[in-house]
């Protein structure tokens, strides 16, 4: 979960870009109304949040915050 007016997500994208992961990294919109709903129902409250999702759709890890994201996909990825 991210969004463009936020300085801590922009820090997170730019770190994200310029690694070299093997896995595909999608960011959704906090502006947008249906990920507004879907970070109500998940009880989001900052952003940049991140759920590692797996191939069968299970949670397998979350992060808040531009350090802890990058560092988790880094040492994963």
């Amino acid at each position: 979960f991210s969004t463009d007016w936020c300085s801590a997500c922009k820090v997170t994208r730019k770190a994200l870009s310029k690694a070299n992961l093997k896995i595909d990294v999608y960011y959704l919109n906090i502006d947008e109304s249906w990920v507004q709903k879907l970070a109500y129902i998940l009880k989001l409250r900052q952003v940049p949040f991140m759920i590692h999702v797996g191939k069968d759709g299970d949670s397998i890890a979350q992060r808040l915050g531009p350090g802890r994201i990058v560092s988790y996909l880094l040492t994963k990825f």
